[in-house]
């Protein structure tokens, strides 16, 4: 995947919710083909198996969208999580508020996020409690690629 030359990253959308009234992919899939055309560089996970998923949020370096499911993983991988519609979307407004480290999360109403994504992730991507949880990453990225 190409990337964007001043960070060496890009987006990769990964669908979550799949079930009906969720329909992730459909969404995703028409803002990665909209991305596309406009020759700005992106990917699509398009595997619908737990594993792929969390993979992806695994070796992510960081999490945005409405999925509580999403942050909740993300966050135990040691990655900053942004919420979209976050008025709409109030048991991840409320976990994120409850249980995460203020400044390692970010809440938007909209889905007009990318000056709060960049702030929240200059400094560093990593999360502020890193030790035990890089110990767990390591673990878990050695378990998955036994599946690769």
């Amino acid at each position: 995947v190409k990337t964007y030359p001043l960070t060496g990253l890009a987006p990769m959308f990964v669908p979550i919710g799949r079930a009906p009234d969720h329909e992730d992919h459909v969404v995703l899939e028409a803002l990665y083909q909209r991305t596309v055309a406009a020759n700005i560089p992106c990917a699509y996970q398009d595997s619908e198996h737990i594993l792929d998923i969390m993979t992806s949020l695994a070796l992510a370096r960081t999490y945005v969208g409405t999925s509580l499911h999403g942050a909740i993983t993300t966050y135990s991988f040691g990655h900053k999580p942004t919420a979209l519609f976050c008025n709409e979307v109030k048991k991840l407004k409320d976990f994120l508020n409850s249980w995460l480290t203020p400044g390692d999360y970010a809440l938007h109403e909209t889905a007009q996020f990318a000056e709060r994504v960049n702030q929240l992730i200059q400094s560093d991507f990593n999360i502020q409690a890193m030790g035990p949880l890089r110990a767990h990453k390591a673990a878990v990225k050695k378990e998955l690629s036994r599946y690769v």
